[in-house]
Formats: structure tokens, sequence, C-alpha cells
């Protein structure tokens, strides 16, 4: 979730049509976004912008599914303003999650056996081939 502003045409064209279709949780593909961080994500639409709404795709009918299925839960996420808190949205990992590097590294070995090589740099500029 994050905040997206439109500008101009794409506020009187594309905001319209979001604004009056937004409870049936519309698929969103847009290129040439300004992506802002600052206190929170926000995208915001540029004169090069390119915005699709609910492209004919089969990926957007499987993401309107998965809306469909947390619906509430975004619903809350948004009055609670979830998109100006990263903790929220992006919660850190769980300690059971996080691995070391050597592990990761071996894991890639174990299910890589007949793969080609991969190169990994480390802060001192040492490579390590796998």
């Amino acid at each position: 979730m994050m905040a997206l502003t439109l500008w101009n045409e794409f506020k009187q064209n594309e905001g319209t049509l979001l604004a009056n279709t937004i409870a049936s949780g519309n698929v969103l593909i847009a290129m040439r976004l300004k992506v802002t961080t600052f206190g929170y994500l926000s995208l915001s639409a540029r004169l090069s912008t390119c915005l699709l709404i609910n492209p004919p795709r089969e990926e957007t009918n499987s993401l309107k599914a998965w809306y469909n299925v947390h619906r509430r839960e975004l619903i809350k996420l948004v009055e609670d303003a979830a998109y100006k808190d990263s903790n929220k949205l992006l919660p850190p990992p769980r300690e059971e999650d996080i691995i070391d590097t050597e592990s990761a590294i071996n894991t890639l070995k174990d299910d890589n056996q007949d793969s080609g090589t991969l190169h990994i740099s480390t802060a001192k500029n040492q490579s390590m081939q796998i």
C-alpha cells in the first residue's frame, strides 16, 4: 500500500475512473512514475507516465482475487494510514528467517550443483567462486 498522486489529465481521466471503481480493487500497471520515500513510499504521475488500469492479463484476475480475500485487512491498513509506517507494511524478518552468508552460499551450492559459476564480492574486494 502506498500513496499515488495523479496530476492534470491523469487526475481528471484515470483519477476519476479509479475513484468511481475503487471498491472493485483496481490493478494498476504504471511506468515512469516518480518514487518518493521521504516519510513513506509514494508514487507521483509525471507527463511521461504510462498508467494502465485493470489491464487484460491473467495476473490481473489473480491480483483481484487476492484483493477480494484480503479486502478487510487492506481497508484497515488504509484507515490506519499504514502507508506512513514501514514497520506495518514491511515488518522486519523473524529471527529464525535470518541466516548467515556462509549458510546462504552453501544453500546455493546444494541447489545449483550442475549450474554455472557464481561470483560473490565481499566488502574487502575479495572474490569467492562457487
